[in-house]
This record gives structure tokens, C-alpha cells and sequence, in this order.
């Protein structure tokens, strides 16, 4: 799954517009932070302006869901050396 962006869902919830959330950043929220995926140069100053201006924490905006443990533990074997290794090994084994 990976990160989730939330300000939308917050800023509907808080029951602020654009516009005055805008005016008590000091700011323009452009697109890139309107969508559901964290901007990729998302910095920790604008996360601070954010809760500051809506009251909350970095943790309202933004969760981390994991992949499945199926995903994980592919991933995990997928950058395990000596597993590449021993594939490697039973390849050539194999002939």
C-alpha cells in the first residue's frame, strides 16, 4: 500500500476552505498536495504549516498501511543475497 496523503480529507473534515486554510498558511496549496500520494519534495516545514494551521498532527495527514506479508516477504527475498545466491547456484546446479 504504502503512503497515504490526507489533507483533502482533513481540511473537508475540519470544516475549512481553501481559501482561508490558504490565508492562515500564508500560501497557495497547490495541486501536488490535493491529491491522495504524498509530493514527492513534501518537506517537514510544510507538514508543521499544515498542522498548524489545521490543529492537528503530522499523523492526520499522513499513515504508512504495509503491503501484505505475501508482498513483504517476496520483497524481502527479492534483496537477500544469499538467497539470489543459492537460486543462482541451483540454476547452474540444475544445468
Amino acid at each position: 500500500m504504502g503512503l497515504r496523503w490526507h489533507l483533502v480529507d482533513h481540511v473537508e473534515r475540519s470544516g475549512l476552505t481553501w481559501p482561508l486554510l490558504e490565508e492562515r498558511l500564508g500560501f497557495t496549496v497547490g495541486a501536488d498536495l490535493k491529491g491522495a500520494t504524498p509530493p514527492i519534495d513534501l518537506s517537514l516545514p510544510i507538514v508543521a504549516d499544515l498542522c498548524q494551521a489545521l490543529a492537528c498532527q503530522p499523523g492526520d495527514l499522513l499513515t504508512w498501511t504495509p503491503d501484505d506479508a505475501a508482498e513483504q516477504a517476496e520483497r524481502a527475498l527479492a534483496q537477500d543475497q544469499s538467497f539470489q545466491s543459492f537460486l543462482a547456484y541451483r540454476r547452474t546446479d540444475q544445468g
